[in-house]
């Protein structure tokens, strides 16, 4: 038997060379009938049978599984896609709370007025730029220019317990009717927020001014309104 196999895998290879098909089933089998003397292979079905001169081989159609073959190489990054359309807009969102109550603002409806006198300027106290706030001159009062010197930075801090970011106002009312007849605000160490013009109020003019506290040490003052009172 292992010479007619033998002659049978070479001579099979030659003689029968992929004229048959077999199916896929894991258990189908090739059968062969070989001649005893010439060792020549046919293949033949399951139905046929070997002439008495030939003797029936039959193999495995499937081989062995193979081997797990080697993981590919990776393959290029694609391309970037189309940018995708816009999404819907989305809902309106929730009203937000309330915010604090903002501290109350200066007034002035019962401020006691600080009056100047004729030809005379006003040094003003800590209770003057502090509490009373409001400084006025009269219509027809002598004297051409009049003066309301401010205290210092130091002292209003220190007087009023201020610090970084309160704010104060002063109102100046000059009824004077006479344009040479003006009031100007003096300051010392308070710097000033707009020019040295803004600091005088002209005859028949209102001005309000905010002292801005700065710093521990430091006040800056801005002229913030102005009203005719022609």
């Amino acid at each position: 038997m292992k010479k007619i196999l033998t002659g049978l895998l070479i001579t099979a290879a030659v003689a029968v060379g992929g004229a048959w098909v077999v199916g896929a089933s894991s258990d189908a089998k090739i059968r062969a009938c070989v001649n005893k003397s010439s060792r020549v292979a046919k293949i033949v079905t399951a139905k046929q049978k070997c002439a008495t001169s030939e003797v029936e081989v039959s193999w495995n159609a499937t081989g062995a599984t193979g081997a797990t073959g080697a993981t590919g190489a990776t393959g290029a990054t694609g391309a970037t896609g189309a940018t995708g359309a816009t999404g819907d807009k989305g809902n309106t969102g929730a009203t937000g709370a309330t915010g604090a109550t903002g501290a109350t603002g200066a007034t002035f409806k019962d401020a006691t007025a600080v009056a100047f006198a004729a030809s005379t300027n006003i040094t003003a106290t800590d209770a003057q730029m502090l509490t009373s706030r409001l400084f006025t001159r009269a219509a027809g009062l002598a004297g051409s220019a009049l003066t309301l010197t401010s205290r210092t930075a130091a002292q209003l801090i220190s007087a009023g317990s201020l610090t970084a970011g309160d704010t104060f106002d002063i109102i100046i009312v000059n009824n004077d009717l006479d344009a040479g007849d003006t009031v100007v605000l003096a300051i010392s160490d308070i710097t000033n927020g707009g020019t040295t013009a803004s600091l005088t109020v002209a005859a028949a003019t209102s001005a309000t001014f905010t002292f801005v506290v700065t710093s521990s040490t430091a006040i800056t003052v801005y002229r913030t309104a102005t009203a005719s009172l022609a």
